[in-house]
């Protein structure tokens, strides 16, 4: 939101709710979201195909209205998220060798595009840092694991990187 706001870009977002309590605090990322002026919008559902019905009528809506629309996380660009998150685990390794430390752990409490970016950048550096994902919500880990390590291996190859990640490169939570 800070970056869409910087930018000049309007930021929309629909969100499922995670828990009951983000139908209606608006707290963290959620405020601030709000005060870089996203335009949100909590669903009743934490349905994941919902949300996307929801999202691809929207989008089509403002490009109707003229508007140019940008949707993240569509399957032909769902990697495009990993690099970044790849770019700023090169950060960290950058950082910390120029600091001369070398931390043994990574931890995140997220998965999806983060952990997947976060392994892709350390594995490809051959850092030695084990990223560990905590993750925020439910459902079977071993459907989240292998989404990750499908998202990975489509952006090691539009990177054009000699990688490929299995299971056994995440531990997720």
């Amino acid at each position: 939101a800070a970056a869409c706001a910087k930018l000049g870009f309007e930021l929309h977002l629909i969100l499922r709710p995670e828990r009951e309590i983000d139908k209606t605090d608006i707290q963290g990322n959620n405020l601030l979201q709000r005060l870089f002026g996203a335009k949100v919008k909590i669903l009743d559902s934490n349905d994941r195909p919902a949300q996307q019905a929801v999202i691809a009528e929207y989008a089509d809506k403002l490009r109707a209205d003229g508007r140019r629309v940008y949707v993240p996380r569509r399957p032909d660009t769902v990697d495009l998220d990993v690099i970044a998150y790849a770019e700023s685990a090169l950060e960290i390794v950058r950082q910390c060798r120029k600091a001369g430390i070398a931390p043994a752990y990574l931890y995140t409490t997220a998965y999806d595009t983060t952990q997947a970016g976060l392994v892709l950048g350390t594995k490809y550096l051959e850092s030695g840092i084990h990223v560990r994902g905590i993750t925020p919500i439910g459902g079977p880990a071993a459907e989240r694991v292998q989404r990750m390590v499908e998202m990975t291996n489509q952006a090691a190859e539009r990177l054009g990187l000699p990688i490929e990640v299995s299971a056994a490169d995440f531990d997720s939570d």
